[in-house]
This record gives C-alpha cells, sequence and structure tokens, in this order.
C-alpha cells in the first residue's frame, strides 16, 4: 500500500493496532466465557473444574 506522507502512515498503523488490540482482547474474552462454562458443565456432570 502506498502512502501519501508519513501521516497517513501513522494514521494507518494507529487503526491497525486499535483493530488487532480489540480481536486480542474479544478472543481472550470468549476463551474465559468458554472456559467458565466447560466448568460449569463440568461441576453438572460431577467431573473435576478444567482449565485451558
Amino acid at each position: 500500500m502506498r502512502y501519501k506522507n508519513a501521516l497517513d502512515r501513522e494514521i494507518y498503523n494507529n487503526r491497525h493496532n486499535v483493530y488487532t488490540s480489540k480481536k486480542e482482547e474479544l478472543k481472550r474474552a470468549l476463551l474465559e466465557e468458554r472456559n467458565r462454562l466447560l466448568n460449569i458443565q463440568s461441576e453438572e456432570l460431577g467431573d473435576k473444574p478444567k482449565s485451558r
């Protein structure tokens, strides 16, 4: 991708970093929720809680 100037590149990089951070935050939240649900399921089945 070609940039008109350094400011355009900096704007692009900042947007990319925000997108990446939000994506990682969402992924982490989804994994936590998945583990919470797996623990509930394990408790209902009488198994020991598992975390991944």
